[in-house]
């Protein structure tokens, strides 16, 4: 099984694609899928085709595999998510997106803090990092509100963390980064099990939004529910 020596063709190794139907998780791994993969995303910086072919053979073995195929494929999934900024095919764009959804979706919750952390937030090349192009920042937003509501626990545990990140994201130079990092601060901020602070949420948000404007309405607020005064 040499998918890897293909030659990116305009046929995208569709054989070789849909040979995967008969492997089992363990010959997938054994043929080492990572590097095939890799080898697609990274060494063809200026055919499209190969990058696409490389999004499409992730696609096709976390549609058949699911879960099982997260460990095999971790080491993918930033460079799928900078795919989602890719400045050449709109296609690469597009299906990237619908990939890095899909391999989120496969991770279990006990595992979405590792995920958001090494793949959202440390290093240069994480999504959340200033040098990323605004469309994987985007994806990568909707990634997190979307861990919000699959771990709500094991991401209130990251609040103290997430929450600068985010403040920091919502004065980008990018309105569409503005608005998805509000959002998802909103979305990440209901998972906290307090109820007494659930009012509160989307004042805090605009303070961080418009600042001057809203200090004193902020204020106001928190001594109205929280202050005998």
């Amino acid at each position: 099984y040499e998918i890897k020596e293909c030659d990116w063709s305009s046929d995208v190794c569709s054989s070789d694609l849909a040979s995967l139907e008969k492997f089992t998780i363990e010959q997938l791994v054994a043929v080492d899928a990572s590097s095939i993969v890799l080898k697609s995303l990274l060494e063809q910086p200026k055919n499209f085709v190969a990058r696409e072919a490389g999004v499409t053979v992730v696609q096709a073995v976390v549609e058949k595999f699911g879960a099982q195929c997260v460990s095999a494929f971790f080491q993918t999934v930033q460079v799928v998510l900078q795919l989602v900024g890719d400045k050449k095919s709109g296609s690469v764009r597009e299906l990237s997106e619908k990939v890095s959804v899909a391999l989120f979706k496969a991770v279990p919750a006990s595992v979405v803090p590792v995920y958001v952390t090494k793949f959202l937030i440390e290093g240069d090349d994480a999504a959340f990092a200033s040098l990323s192009r605004w469309q994987t920042k985007v994806c990568a937003l909707k990634i997190l509100s979307a861990a919000a509501e699959k771990a709500p626990r094991e991401i209130e545990a990251m609040m103290t963390t997430l929450v600068p990140v985010l403040s920091d994201m919502m004065w980008d130079t990018r309105k569409q980064v503005q608005t998805q990092s509000a959002d998802t601060l909103e979305d990440i901020c209901d998972s906290i099990d307090n109820i007494d602070l659930e009012p509160f949420i989307p004042s805090m948000v605009e303070a961080i939004q418009k600042p001057r404007s809203e200090e004193r309405r902020v204020g106001k607020e928190c001594r109205s529910r929280w202050s005998p005064y």
